[in-house]
């Protein structure tokens, strides 16, 4: 068995101007991220556990925070897992986001699952996916438009 483990901080001040997109697209959804413009300093923090067994059997988890200074808190959750034994396969990728903004709160729940098994050089399985993200105005407790759910 093998453990490893990660940890990582990103600072950036409020002064700060890319040039161009720095973060991937999926970071924006990911943390239920509107288009914010205004100037905030931002502090972003990564740590986690993965266990591996061998390259087809492990599990892993990770913590994601992210803060802009006075307009946004999130906590990120995230587990995998993966499991290849003879003729049989599991993965599953599931995060849950708990987000705190200005004007409104929000839970992002995605996973993914993928169960099969090999019958004569075939795959014969089921996948399974999920996300819901439940976004509601502080004011009203109305959901906005950034809420969702599909299966």
């Amino acid at each position: 068995m093998k453990l490893n483990t990660t940890a990582n901080y990103e600072y950036v001040s409020r002064t700060f101007k890319p040039i161009e997109r720095y973060r991937t697209v999926e970071f924006n959804r990911d943390f239920n991220l509107d288009a914010i413009t205004t100037e905030a300093t931002e502090h972003l923090f990564s740590a986690g556990l993965q266990l591996f067994k061998n390259e087809n059997q492990n599990i892993g988890y990770a913590l994601n925070t992210f803060t802009r200074e006075g307009q946004y808190q999130g906590y990120l959750h995230r587990v995998n897992a993966l499991y290849k034994a003879g003729k049989y396969g599991f993965k599953y990728d599931g995060s849950l986001l708990s987000s705190d903004a200005i004007t409104n709160d929000g839970t992002f729940f995605k996973h993914y699952l993928d169960a099969n098994r090999e019958i004569f050089n075939l795959v014969a399985g089921f996948v399974f996916e999920q996300q819901q993200n439940i976004t509601a105005d502080k004011q009203t407790d109305a959901l906005t438009g950034n809420s969702f759910s599909y299966s």
